[in-house]
């Protein structure tokens, strides 16, 4: 009767063994995930925003204007679909520098992750 007992404990604490490793791989692997995830989404909006700098740049050359850099939605609260926080794109213009002597108009955005 004794070994019985033993037994049903060894296999109890193999199986909490076995499992508390199986949760702790998951935990990381869904963090690694979510660490990704979250650096995919701010290299997306961080390229739209270099384009919203040359797309305002280039929208003010034709009008005979220096270009300036804009401030650019980076964040919205999603319920009341206010802004949060701005990025500003660093637009810069080189005159000449482009194909057969065009402008060159060069937008960049930096972002920043949380980690």
């Amino acid at each position: 009767m004794s070994s019985s007992r033993g037994l049903a404990i060894v296999n109890v604490l193999v199986f909490t063994i076995l499992f508390t490793i199986l949760a702790g791989s998951l935990l990381v692997l869904v963090s690694s995930h979510t660490i990704l995830m979250e650096d995919t989404i701010r290299r997306t909006k961080a390229f739209y925003v270099a384009e919203a700098g040359y797309v305002h740049a280039m929208d003010l050359v034709k009008v005979g204007l220096p270009p300036t850099n804009p401030q650019v939605e980076w964040s919205v609260d999603g319920v009341s679909g206010a802004t949060l926080s701005y990025n500003t794109p660093a637009v810069e213009v080189f005159p000449g520098a482009g194909l057969n002597g065009s402008m060159l108009i060069n937008s960049t955005c930096d972002y920043t992750p949380n980690w």
